[in-house]
């Protein structure tokens, strides 16, 4: 490309149009892109990139030169009458989560970045989870509470006898008093150990409001909030996740980790972490309770401060 073609464009006359499906960090685009940055240049100063992903990221509009406007919307096909979502997400599944993001939505993660892959996937059924004895735990990565932003749940049974972690983990959009309602239906239905939600003003918001309603609820459960030794997203989810990892003591239950799997594959570059966090999250809630071999647990029920 630079040695060839480049040469043969014509100056003040010529014109380069570059037209490529990502395939990789590293191709002809990513490098175009780095080379600008090497020399300290923003590549949209002299280039016009028009990147269309097979689902909208965003709203998209164009004003065609007779004046048209032309676009989709977040999370709308390309070319619907093509390749509906239905398809898309058939497709998404077949292939895995890398090759989608840099061949349908031209964001290419590259290798030596990924920090987590399929083959540190370790998998449980369900048949094989009812030999294990555990305790069940819940830890919330929430979100400001307006119903725009996804909460991350990982629901984490620890095996009493080898420390494992039986994960499932998934997220949702919620408002705060959809959360709360949703908590206490899991929480009775689960009877989970304890519960964290991330330390913070949602946290404070939350937590008397869920107290205040276990009366009510009839349900009484330890609610902690959980706080962040570690500021720094990235370094969290890669300290605290990938040695357990690497290490084979994190094991997907079957079918409920789909979610979590895509956002740790493409990790650092993914557009959400909620679970990923949350499961990061997981090792500062256990360090308030103990489980033993003999399977004594311990569980901290915090003084929670006064908040109002």
């Amino acid at each position: 490309f630079s040695i060839d073609l480049v040469q043969r464009i014509l100056p003040s006359i010529g014109a380069t149009i570059l037209i490529n499906t990502r395939w990789h960090f590293d191709d002809i685009h990513g490098r175009l892109e780095q080379q600008y940055k090497d020399e300290g240049k923003d590549i949209n100063d002299e280039w016009e990139i028009l990147a269309l992903p097979a689902i909208a990221d965003k709203d998209y509009e164009w004003e065609l030169s007779d004046g048209r406007k032309v676009g989709y919307k977040k999370g709308e096909s390309l070319v619907a009458n093509r390749f509906n979502l239905t398809e898309l997400a058939k497709r998404k599944k077949e292939m895995g989560s890398m090759a989608w993001q840099a061949q349908y939505m031209q964001n290419p993660i590259a290798n030596e970045t990924q920090l987590f892959n399929a083959k540190l996937w370790k998998v449980i059924t369900q048949d094989e989870l009812k030999l294990r004895r555990t305790k069940r735990f819940l830890m919330i990565d929430s979100s400001t509470g307006t119903g725009q932003d996804y909460t991350g749940f990982a629901d984490v049974r620890v095996d009493t006898s080898t420390g494992f972690w039986y994960v499932e983990a998934w997220r949702e959009k919620l408002k705060s008093n959809e959360l709360i309602d949703r908590l206490f239906l899991l929480q009775k239905t689960n009877s989970y150990i304890a519960v964290g939600i991330e330390d913070g003003l949602q946290a404070k918001t939350l937590i008397p409001f869920i107290e205040d309603k276990m009366p009510d609820e009839m349900c009484y459960f330890s609610i902690i909030p959980v706080s962040t030794k570690n500021k720094d997203k990235e370094s969290r989810i890669t300290n605290a996740l990938q040695p357990k990892y690497e290490n084979n003591e994190i094991f997907h239950i079957e079918g409920k980790c789909v979610i979590l799997e895509e956002e740790l594959e493409m990790f650092p570059a993914s557009p959400n972490d909620d679970t990923g966090d949350a499961l990061a999250h997981m090792n500062n809630l256990l360090e308030e309770v103990s489980i033993s071999n003999n399977e004594e647990l311990t569980a901290y029920t915090p003084t929670v401060p006064n908040y109002s």
